[in-house]
């Protein structure tokens, strides 16, 4: 180089090191038109430069004049950078299209104790909470006595009348290890309900629904709670499932007058080779069961997901891999 060109180098040098990238790149893509093979000028517009193809294409080039250059490891390291940063744009991109779009005012939630420890070793970088809720136990309970009541009530009735009919010692003793056993349930129900809700959690991610815990389904669904423990990303849990993936056209919700209600949708059952397909099993249900403004909670469900598999958002291979 001559001397003004010399000039100008230093100059660049000294605007990267000020923070000045940008200027720093466009003086010296000025000097590469004079200067197309000088590995040291190469090098220097990979380090200034902020887009990923550019620069492994400079580095190419580079790794073909001079595969003996000291400075290419570095270089290497700056690639790696710019790998990283590009993808916390578009996961940071995504978050404030997420924000431009919520339906909803953010959601306060309270996470229990016994599972933040786990929820931060399984969620992946860039994966964040977006909602999380626990069965409510008034509903709960409300539900699981009016069953009872209109169960145990006509039984009841009948003993006491066949007690009046016949009026034989052992039907007073019956009814009396009825209602004993009937006060004996309705008393322990409480406590039960509130173990199980308690350790029930429902989480909404950017990238996917997860149940965890005691799960409190109605018959018929999934039992989590049988589950020997489900190996995810980081952890093995006990009790727990993740949908990476849902039909949104078979979300229903069942919504009660004061807005409380059950987010339910068919879970894919896994093939198994005895299974017998002459007499398919039905599909089964899971979900989130006695949440707080369930219609809400669904059409933010829906949100996620579709934003989920557009092309605004980062592929799902991004937040996992987002730490390599």
């Amino acid at each position: 180089m001559n001397s003004i060109d010399l000039e100008a180098f230093n100059r660049a040098i000294q605007l990267d090191h000020a923070g000045d990238k940008p200027a720093a790149h466009a003086i010296l893509n000025k000097l590469r038109i004079y200067y197309p093979q000088d590995p040291n000028l190469l090098l220097w517009i990979a380090f200034t430069a902020t887009n990923l193809g550019e620069a492994k294409g400079v580095l190419e080039a580079v790794s073909q004049l001079d595969p003996q250059n000291p400075s290419l490891a570095s270089a290497s390291t700056w690639i790696t950078t710019l790998q990283n940063n590009k993808r916390q744009e578009k996961i940071l991109a995504f978050e404030a299209k997420v924000a431009e779009r919520a339906i909803i005012p953010p959601v306060h939630f309270k996470i229990p104790f016994m599972y933040r420890r786990q929820l931060e070793a399984e969620l992946a970088k860039g994966e964040e909470v977006v909602w999380a809720a626990q069965p409510d136990l008034r509903h709960v309970m409300k539900d699981l006595l009016l069953k009872r009541v209109a169960l145990g009530g006509p039984l009841l009735l009948v003993e006491v009348l066949a007690a009046l009919l016949l009026g034989h010692p052992l039907v007073w003793f019956g009814i009396i290890l009825i209602m004993l056993l009937t006060a004996l349930g309705v008393f322990l129900s409480p406590y039960l309900l509130y173990k199980q809700a308690s350790k029930t959690l429902y989480l909404l991610t950017n990238q996917r629904l997860i149940l965890v815990g005691g799960a409190w389904l109605k018959p018929g669904w999934t039992n989590l709670s049988s589950a020997d423990g489900i190996v995810s990303h980081n952890i093995v849990w006990k009790n727990f499932a993740s949908y990476e993936h849902l039909e949104l056209e078979k979300l229903t919700l069942v919504e009660r007058p004061d807005g409380f209600g059950d987010i339910l949708f068919e879970e894919k059952e896994e093939k198994k080779e005895d299974y017998d397909y002459t007499t398919p099993a039905p599909p089964k249900k899971a979900g989130c069961v006695y949440i707080k403004e369930a219609a809400t909670i669904k059409a933010l469900i829906e949100q996620v997901y579709t934003f989920k598999n557009s092309p605004d958002c980062p592929t799902s291979s991004m937040f996992w891999n987002s730490g390599e």
